[in-house]
Parts: structure tokens; C-alpha cells; sequence
């Protein structure tokens, strides 16, 4: 859990990559306040860039579409989950395995910056958890 303002990051994870792969990172943000607030950019110092996508159907295919912001609403949250919204950590500066924790940051509109630390477990584990 890390808290910033009116903001609280929960549910934070990321699946332990396949081989070279970009590796997945996950969370919750509950906007506990009366004024919405963005996520507007994600870093981690594990990747050299890390980008938030969507995931949607086009002509019957799954692709994945870059989204520059995320909005949280007041009173409500916004999920970053499989199937949907996430963030791709590309060019991992070194493996990351299961058991590990990376660190990430997070920039919102309003509430700043919200240094988060994420647990990295295997996608079987990621069941419940994202």
C-alpha cells in the first residue's frame, strides 16, 4: 500500500517475464477524495521505459494501444489489470524472477509522485492477486 494525498496504490504486482520478454506491472489506485485526479507516467529504474497500454478487440483480434493517461475518479479507482489496462516495462535492465520486488513510480496530476514497491511473482500466482 503506498498513499498519497487522497490516493492509495494498492494490489500492486508484476508476473515474472517469459525469457527475454517485457514484464507486466499491475495495480489499483482508490481515489479516496472529492476531486479526480490522472495517472499521467510510470518509471521504474528496472526498465528503460515503462508504458501503460490498453488491451482491446479489434476486428476480432486482441492488440495493445498505448494510453497516454488513466483517470481516477473521485470516490472511485481505476484497475490495471490483465485483459485490460497495464503497464509494460520494456528493455529490462537486468532479470527479474519471482520472489523479487521492483520498485516503481508513479506520477498523477494532482497527487504527485508515489514510489511503489511491487511484489514479482509467477503467473500462476498471479490468480487473484492482479
Amino acid at each position: 500500500l503506498a498513499v498519497a494525498g487522497d490516493l492509495a496504490v494498492t494490489r500492486a504486482v508484476a508476473p515474472a517475464p517469459i525469457a527475454d520478454a517485457p514484464a507486466a506491472l499491475y495495480f489499483t489506485v482508490v481515489n479516496r477524495g472529492t476531486v479526480p485526479d490522472t495517472l499521467v507516467r510510470v518509471e521504474s529504474p528496472v526498465a528503460s521505459s515503462a508504458m501503460i497500454h490498453d488491451q482491446v478487440r479489434a476486428g476480432g483480434t486482441m492488440t495493445m494501444t498505448h494510453v497516454d493517461r488513466v483517470p481516477v475518479p473521485a470516490g472511485d479507482s481505476a484497475r490495471l489489470a490483465p485483459g485490460g489496462l497495464h503497464v509494460m516495462l520494456d528493455g529490462l535492465r537486468a532479470p527479474i524472477a519471482a520472489g523479487d520486488t521492483i520498485a516503481a513510480t508513479l506520477t498523477f496530476s494532482r497527487a504527485g509522485r508515489v514510489e511503489i514497491r511491487v511484489p514479482v511473482v509467477t503467473y500462476a500466482d498471479l490468480e487473484g492477486r492482479a
